[in-house]
């Protein structure tokens, strides 16, 4: 979050009609910062792998992506915002990233979410997204309801994960995995 704003300062230094597009857990907080940043063009606070395809195609077509349902932005002192756009149903319907993209060796080393450090090589993986409880402290990123990922679809995930990339490591970074007890165990 605090490398942000400095990115997006770049990228405009060096293409001021770039679309900055913030998103992830910091946009989720709606944060003034993110808004009052002349460098960040769009603030999407919840699920993004929708929204965020669609805005570039909106930007592909010429547009600028204001409409795009789960959109927000900030015009001098008037904060807009798009329709909203509903939680994705069905998480298995999100395709795997692009590991191919990702330099997971650029992730070893270094703490975890959890502050464990992983022995083998690892990468973080969500199950499930959504919690059901009101913690007046939590985020409200994945919605207050538990939708989970098939267990075949996890497992397809690390198998790909293992052979291909040669993770021994997985960290689940679900807001609650023991949500539903049985699928736990059964995990």
């Amino acid at each position: 979050a605090d490398m942000f704003p400095l990115i997006a300062e770049i990228v405009k230094s060096v293409k001021s009609e770039c679309l900055v597009v913030a998103g992830g857990p910091h946009a989720a907080t709606r944060s003034d910062a993110l808004f009052d940043d002349p460098n960040i063009d769009l603030v999407v606070p919840l699920e993004g792998e929708e929204t965020f395809a669609d805005i570039v195609d909106d930007v592909l077509k010429g547009g600028r992506g204001h409409h795009i349902p789960g959109v927000e932005w900030q015009t001098g002192r008037h904060r807009g915002q798009s329709s909203a756009r509903p939680f994705i149903a069905n998480l298995d319907d999100i395709e795997f990233p692009d590991y191919e993209g990702i330099d997971i060796d650029a992730y070893q080393l270094h703490l975890t979410m959890t502050g464990l450090r992983p022995k083998g090589r690892a990468v973080s993986l969500f199950t499930t997204r959504g919690c059901y409880f009101h913690c007046t402290y939590c985020h409200d990123h994945f919605g207050k309801k538990v939708r989970q990922r098939s267990l075949d679809n996890v497992y397809a995930e690390m198998e790909l994960l293992m052979t291909k990339y040669g993770v021994t490591e997985f960290q689940i970074v679900d807001d609650i995995f023991n949500a539903d007890r049985s699928r736990a165990i059964r995990f």
